[in-house]
C-alpha cells in the first residue's frame, strides 16, 4: 500500500480507470538493491533516465509522476490493459538493462494499481509467469533468456560503457506528392545495439548524444559512399539524412558534423537533404535559423520536423527551411488529432511559403487527407516499405499508391 495526497494522483488512479486496467506502477527495488550504498549517488541520473523513457513511449493523454523513492506510477486512458503492462515492462527492461545488464524477469516490478482509497493505493505485482508472456509481446524475451554463467554487469558509479555495435544502413523512400515521383531516400540506422546487449535493438532516442551523433555522421559516410557508386552508373537521385537538434546544439557534435560534411565531395551537395528531428517546442527564431544554416552549405534543401500540438512557426520563417512537417511514427495521435495536426501544418506553411512533409504515414485515411491537404512529401507503410539499396528516381502516380494500399485491406480481410 502507498499513501499519497496529489489530487493529480488521485486522477491518475480513478476508479473507473483502475476498473479498465490501464494504470500500473514501474517498482526500481532491484535497481536499489543493486547499488547498495552507491543508490543515492545514481538515482537522479535513474529517474532521469526513466522519464526520458516513458516520454518516448507514452502519448499525449498518458500520465506519469513518481510515488516514492522506487515507485512510478504510469496511466494510459486510451490503452488496453495488457498493452498498457507491455509498454511499462518495456520500459522497465531498457532501463534495467542498460545499469544491469540483460535482466532476469523475475527482477522486475511491476505492479497493477488494484484499488485506491482517499489517499492511499493498493498494488499488486504481476507475477513473473505473466510478464513471461508480456515479453513476447514487448520484445523482450529473446534478449531475457541470457546463457547459464554470463557474467553480471559491474556498477561504475551508475554509468556503463554503452559501446555501440556496427550497424547497417537501409533506405525510406520519400514520396514527392506534388510530382508523383519517388526522388529521394533517407538513409537511416537498420539496426542498434549496444555490445553489453547486443540482442536487444535501440531507437536513436535511446542512444546518448554522443552515440547519436557517432550514429548520424556514419549514416552520411555510408549513405555518400553508395550515392557515389550510383552516380558512376549513371542513375540519379537525392539522399536524405536525419540530423537531430541535440547533435547541432552541442558545440562538439556540430563541430564534428561540419568536419564530416567538409570532407565530403562538393559536387555530391546537390544530392543531398538534410531534415532537422527532435525539435522542441519553443525554439527561438534566431537559434532554429542558426541551426539551419549550419547543414544548409552542405545540401541542396534543408528541411525540419515541427513538435507535434504546435501553435506559432513563425520561428521557421525566412531562415532558409525548404519544408516543415511532422512525423507521425511513434506518436500516440487520435485519428482527430492526427487530421488536426496536418490541418495546422498545411495552413502555417502556406502562409510561410514553405513545402510540407508528413512522415510515419501507415493508415489510408491519413493518406487521403495529407494528399488532400498538399503536403508535398510523404513517408511510411502507406507509401513504401525500407529499401536495403536507394534509387534510383521512379514514378508513382497517386491511383498506384491507393490501389496498392486497398489491394493489401482486401489480403488482410
Amino acid at each position: 500500500m502507498l499513501r499519497f495526497e496529489r489530487p493529480d494522483i488521485k486522477a491518475a488512479a480513478s476508479p473507473a480507470l483502475l476498473q479498465r486496467g490501464c494504470v500500473n506502477v514501474i517498482g526500481l527495488e532491484a535497481l536499489r538493491d543493486k547499488a547498495g550504498v552507491r543508490w543515492p549517488k545514481i538515482r537522479d541520473g535513474v529517474y532521469a533516465r526513466l522519464e526520458a523513457l516513458l516520454r518516448q513511449r507514452l502519448g499525449p493523454a498518458d500520465f506519469f509522476v513518481p510515488l516514492d523513492e522506487v515507485s512510478y506510477l504510469v496511466t494510459m486512458p486510451a490503452t488496453e490493459a495488457n498493452d498498457t503492462k507491455v509498454a511499462c515492462l518495456r520500459v522497465a527492461y531498457d532501463l534495467y538493462t542498460e545499469y544491469l545488464g540483460v535482466p532476469d524477469l523475475g527482477h522486475i516490478n511491476i505492479y497493477r494499481v488494484a484499488q485506491s482509497g482517499d489517499d492511499t493505493i493498493v498494488l499488486e505485482r504481476i507475477v513473473t509467469e505473466e510478464l513471461k508472456s508480456l515479453s513476447e509481446r514487448a520484445g523482450t524475451q529473446e534478449a531475457s533468456q541470457k546463457p547459464q554463467g554470463q557474467a553480471e554487469t559491474v556498477w561504475n558509479g551508475g554509468a556503463r560503457d554503452r559501446q555501440l555495435m556496427d550497424f547497417r544502413t537501409h533506405f525510406l523512400p520519400v514520396w514527392d506528392a506534388k510530382n508523383e515521383a519517388i526522388t529521394l531516400y533517407t538513409c537511416l540506422p537498420q539496426r542498434l545495439a549496444f555490445q553489453h546487449a547486443p540482442v536487444i535493438p535501440v531507437t536513436l532516442q535511446d542512444l546518448s548524444p554522443k552515440d547519436r551523433t557517432k550514429v548520424e555522421i556514419t549514416c552520411i559516410r555510408l549513405g555518400v559512399e553508395i550515392l557515389a557508386r550510383r552516380l558512376e552508373r549513371g542513375e540519379r537521385f537525392l539522399i536524405g539524412f536525419r540530423i537531430g537538434f541535440e547533435t547541432l546544439s552541442s558545440h562538439i557534435s556540430r563541430v564534428e558534423f561540419t568536419s564530416a560534411c567538409r570532407e565530403l565531395p562538393s559536387d555530391f551537395r546537390q544530392y543531398i537533404v538534410f531534415t532537422l528531428t527532435d525539435v522542441p517546442a519553443g525554439v527561438p527564431h534566431s537559434r532554429l535559423g542558426e541551426l539551419v544554416m549550419t547543414m544548409k552549405p552542405y545540401a541542396r534543401a534543408v528541411m525540419s520536423e515541427v513538435p507535434t500540438f504546435h501553435r506559432d512557426f513563425l520561428n521557421c520563417q525566412g531562415i532558409g527551411l525548404q519544408a516543415i512537417g511532422l512525423n507521425l511514427e511513434g506518436q500516440r495521435l487520435s485519428a482527430k488529432d492526427t487530421d488536426d495536426e496536418m490541418l495546422r501544418l498545411a495552413s502555417a506553411a502556406k502562409r510561410l511559403s514553405l513545402s510540407t512533409f508528413v512522415g510515419g504515414v501507415t493508415q489510408l485515411a491519413t493518406l487521403r487527407r495529407a494528399h488532400q491537404l498538399g503536403v508535398q512529401f510523404l513517408t511510411g507503410s502507406a507509401i513504401a516499405a525500407y529499401l536495403p539499396d536507394p534509387g534510383p528516381m521512379t514514378r508513382l502516380h497517386w491511383d498506384e499508391v491507393i490501389k496498392r494500399q486497398q489491394d493489401e485491406r482486401s489480403v488482410a480481410r
